[in-house]
């Protein structure tokens, strides 16, 4: 099964900006994305 989650990455850090269901471990790609792709944290109360 695949999954994908929006997350930040931040001072050597992923932080996951929701939670996958019923996943408690696996395996991760990271794929960063362009600028014009960042997330506005202060829109997500971060």
């Amino acid at each position: 099964m695949l999954k994908s989650v929006k997350g930040i990455y931040r001072n050597g850090k992923v932080e996951l900006l929701e939670t996958p269901d019923k996943l408690t471990e696996g395996k991760v790609i990271v794929t960063f994305l362009s600028e014009s792709g960042l997330v506005e944290l202060q829109s997500r109360g971060i």
